[in-house]
């Protein structure tokens, strides 16, 4: 059954089928290395750095037919520093996504979100 379980996909780089994003509605999760909806897609370190941002961050998102357009579960902000390029800013926004990402699965665990 869809409503007992969770498809965590970190650093998924494929599209779902509308199908299966209807079938696992809510419960199949990603995280992106912006505060969506700013840059979303395969470039978003890349495109902060292109903006001039001064920050930047990571959201843990439901999945749904679009390209990182579902509904939020959490944002962390992260500094863009001078100097930053796409490895130093990356390595910083994985930091966090390491430290939120098994929270947000024990939340949903727990039934406190989803």
């Amino acid at each position: 059954d869809p409503r007992d379980t969770v498809i965590a996909a970190l650093g998924w780089m494929y599209i779902f089928s509308p199908w299966f994003t209807t079938t696992w509605e809510q419960r199949i999760i990603n995280v992106h290395p912006s505060l969506l909806p700013k840059y979303p897609g395969a470039q978003a370190v890349q495109d902060t750095l292109d903006a001039g941002e001064q920050e930047t961050g990571m959201t843990i998102h439901f999945i749904d037919d679009g390209v990182d357009t579902g509904p939020i579960i959490l944002q962390k902000p992260c500094p863009v520093l001078e100097g930053d390029t796409v490895e130093t800013l990356h390595a910083r926004i994985q930091e966090l996504e390491q430290e939120w990402y098994p929270t947000v699965l024990q939340m949903m665990e727990e039934g406190t979100i989803g």
